[in-house]
């Protein structure tokens, strides 16, 4: 009988769990849709972090599994036109393929779903111990776009100067500590009868202490990083540049780029076009200062194109480069940044290093050729493997990324060790139609500024084009989709940081800290058993 009477209450409990879960979901969406909600993003985790403890560890799992694919799912949504567009699928099947990407970046959740419910079964405060799950995770699982929770705060200046001591990672370390600490106390608050709660809620005071101060230091630290960065820049060598946004995929964008450049004439020293703005050379070309040589050295359908005769100053223009050893029907081709100088001579080569998935090519497409014709990637790409920056005339390094690699965080980090005083991304992103895509690219890039304290310049076809300065702060941005003209004063940084010497340490130093602990857990008779399985 008194199984009977409990069980529709358990069951309206578990109801309610479910629910909670589900706005905790449509919460985390928010500050990926609008950064401006990245406060929901405490709260999304403090209450996801509430409803998977003391549950059974499967039902921890399938409530981060339901939290992540929700709140990718609602985030990331414009991807199922973009797959629809760029593979040539049908909506029904684009929405496969989609919520196929979905569910398999949402199994981290699970796992850390997982590990909530088992970490609070002996003692609540074991939750501070997530930070070294979430971490690895988010570090080494393998996806195609490569966010983090860090992401949803590129509002909050004061929090996003950490990254230059432990990248994106010592961002995603403050929010899990803060809200595993917070839903700690709500745990103990409500499993705690009143006359209880002065005698637990000290044991609460020495963990609460520790994360707040750890908190505070980190907004401390951020205060004086934005007072002190711009003083670094002062005195140092400029380099006036100018980034043109304009869609290269339609054909008048070439002479609109080519008006646009002769209009700064005497203003910049260095024009900057977005990807795929001129054609497809042989690596031997050493100049585009002859016509005929350049035909000769060219494929089509641009084949003879010179990107800017007698140009007012030096371009950096995104193309693509075929190996001499190589007929240009065939390839492989690598995309490519070039640097003219004013005479026209190729100064330098950058080859993108990182391709992008399904765009550039197909992962297994070595194995099996025919997954190129699947996703309709007609030429076939290699990545370059030289991180060096492209050098001025003048001396000046520009540490170049193409697309893609501008959200990888060990692409701009290689440029910075290899001497570049100053990071510039050119992009085409004619696929992404959606607004909000363009804006969320420009948050995964943001941090790459923050983490080498450089200033960084993007040039887009579609958007977003900006200049950031090295505390993250968007200084001037162009609108998206129009066309448009940026000027810039950018200081060349030669200063190192933390993180561009040691690179991913924190995702590592967590896994160390989660093998500690399970070996504890493992060979100590206090720890063994705890908490159910099912």
């Amino acid at each position: 009988m008194l199984r009977r009477a409990e069980t529709p209450s358990k069951l309206l409990q578990r109801v309610a769990a479910i629910c909670g879960v589900v706005l905790a979901g449509v919460a985390l969406s928010t500050a990926w849709l609008d950064a401006r909600w990245f406060v929901a993003t405490w709260f999304s985790l403090t209450a996801f972090f509430f409803l998977c403890a003391n549950r059974p560890r499967w039902m921890g799992f399938v409530f981060g599994f339901v939290y992540g694919a929700l709140g990718l799912g609602l985030a990331f949504r414009w991807s199922v036109d973009m797959l629809s567009q760029s593979i040539g699928l049908e909506i029904w099947q684009a929405s496969i393929v989609f919520a196929g990407l979905v569910a398999w970046e949402s199994v981290p959740f699970g796992a850390l779903g997982a590990c909530a419910t088992r970490l609070s079964h002996e003692r609540p405060w074991q939750l501070l111990w997530l930070p070294s799950v979430w971490i690895p995770l988010e570090a080494f699982w393998p996806r195609v776009f490569r966010w983090q929770l860090a992401h949803s705060q590129t509002d909050v200046l004061p929090l996003l100067q950490i990254a230059d001591l432990g990248g994106a990672a010592s961002i995603g370390l403050i929010m899990l500590l803060v809200t595993a600490i917070a839903a700690i106390w709500l745990l103990w608050l409500r499993d705690t009868k009143p006359a209880g709660l002065p005698v637990r809620s000290q044991r609460l005071l020495g963990p609460t202490c520790v994360v707040s101060a750890i908190a505070v230091a980190a907004l401390a630290y951020g205060l004086v990083q934005l007072s002190l960065q711009p003083r670094l820049a002062q005195d140092r060598p400029v380099l006036s540049v100018g980034l043109l946004q304009a869609d290269t995929s339609y054909l008048a964008t070439h002479p609109d780029l080519s008006k646009r450049s002769y209009e700064l004439a005497g203003q910049v020293d260095l024009v900057c076009w977005p990807e795929s703005s001129i054609g497809c050379y042989q690596s031997s070309l050493a100049s585009f200062q002859d016509q005929e040589t350049i035909k000769q050295f060219s494929r089509g359908p641009e084949r003879g194109l010179r990107p800017l005769p007698n140009p007012p100053c030096m371009v950096l223009a995104g193309g693509k480069d075929f190996d001499s050893r190589t007929t240009p029907e065939d390839g492989p081709y690598f995309q490519t940044a070039y640097l003219i100088d004013r005479d026209e001579t190729i100064l330098g080569r950058y080859y993108k290093r990182r391709l992008m998935p399904i765009g550039e090519y197909c992962p297994g497409q070595y194995y099996f050729p025919e997954l190129r014709q699947v996703v309709n990637v007609d030429d076939l790409f290699v990545p370059g493997n030289d991180p060096k920056p492209l050098v001025t005339r003048e001396g000046a390094k520009l540490g170049v990324l193409i697309c893609y690699e501008d959200i990888v965080a060990s692409v701009a980090r290689d440029s910075v060790r290899h001497g570049a005083e100053l990071l510039i991304t050119i992009i085409n992103a004619s696929r992404f139609e959606s607004p909000i895509a363009l804006e969320q690219h420009m948050r995964l890039a943001l941090l790459r500024a923050v983490e080498n304290r450089r200033y960084f310049l993007r040039t887009a076809g579609t958007g977003v084009t900006c200049v950031i300065d090295p505390c993250g702060r968007i200084i001037d941005r162009a609108p998206i989709g129009e066309k448009a003209t940026l000027l810039a004063d950018v200081p060349l940084l030669t200063t190192r940081t933390l993180n561009s010497y040691l690179g991913d340490f924190l995702p590592w130093l967590c896994v160390v800290g989660l093998t500690l602990y399970m070996a504890r857990a493992r060979f100590s008779p206090h720890w063994q058993g705890v908490g159910p399985s099912a």
